[in-house]
């Protein structure tokens, strides 16, 4: 579903909203989700999942090119874990 598709369907839902007040909703939503998880701190969505940010240790790879052992610095990643409803839902 792209974030378009999630607008279109909030106003079915909200038919007397304007769609750019829909669409700043949907953006605020989306940037408040950011920046919690740029904080470190997980977001849980009921019923949808949780996303939580892990830290990667640094690991050395291999270029297919050259053959040449390098070495990746360590990251951030988001991991998202599907809530009980939704993992039902979807191996019905």
């Amino acid at each position: 579903m792209l974030k378009s598709e999630l607008v279109s369907l909030l106003r079915k839902e909200y038919e007397e909203m304007p769609v750019s007040d829909l669409e700043l909703v949907v953006n605020l939503l989306f940037d408040a989700m950011a920046d919690a998880l740029d904080r470190g701190e997980t977001v849980e969505i009921r019923g949808l999942g949780r996303l939580a940010v892990v830290q990667v240790k640094p690991r050395k790879t291999r270029n297919p090119r050259t053959g040449e052992t390098v070495t990746q610095p360590a990251r951030r990643r988001i991991t998202f874990r599907a809530g009980k409803n939704i993992s039902e839902r979807i191996n019905r």
